[in-house]
């Protein structure tokens, strides 16, 4: 087969640095591997909705992270060959995900998953009703301050909850060229 699915089996998959309108195509794994992008940044993001609303952004391919399934993503050449952005919710279970991504994609950045984000956009956040308490490896100490604030409170804040302006502006800066 091509690899192709209908939505919502598999990896949705955009090239942000293609058409504003382009949205996407769903992929397995194996089809994610052969599609053979070449992108400076893959930014993995955890929520459908937001793929689809991603504005453009030079040289990145967005993946929809598919919640505990996103660590397979290392087993895709183009994807471990490139800069990772890990944008989660910001909760427990967004610094799981990530920690696990990171685990298996050691060059992994996180955004959005800070305290700042969390003051900025902390008007809201609700009650997470069953966070999860369990220690959490491959965090940052910045992704450690804004998990121990989140658990203070039993926060979570969805990331299409943020203001799409200063999630665009977050983005754009994560995948700028930085060397």
């Amino acid at each position: 087969g091509t690899g192709l699915r209908r939505r919502g089996i598999g990896f949705l998959v955009r090239d942000l640095a293609a058409a504003a309108d382009d949205t996407g195509l769903s992929v397995d794994l194996a089809g994610l591997a052969r599609l053979g992008f070449v992108p400076a940044v893959v930014l993995v993001v955890e929520n459908l909705t937001t793929v689809a609303t991603l504005p453009p952004l030079p040289g990145t391919v967005a993946i929809h992270g598919m919640g505990f399934a996103a660590p397979t993503l290392a087993e895709v050449d183009w994807v471990r060959g490139a800069d990772v952005v890990y944008w989660g919710d910001l909760d427990t279970y967004g610094f799981q995900i990530l920690g696990r991504v990171r685990a298996a994609l050691p060059q992994t950045r996180s955004v959005l998953m800070d305290v700042e984000t969390l003051r900025a956009a902390g008007d809201f956040a609700v009650t997470e009703p069953r966070p999860y308490r369990g220690e959490i490896g491959h965090l940052t100490l910045d992704e450690l301050s804004a998990l121990a604030a989140l658990r203070a409170g039993d926060l979570r804040l969805e990331q299409e909850r943020i203001p799409r302006e200063l999630a665009h502006a977050a983005l754009a800066a994560a995948v700028a060229p930085h060397g």
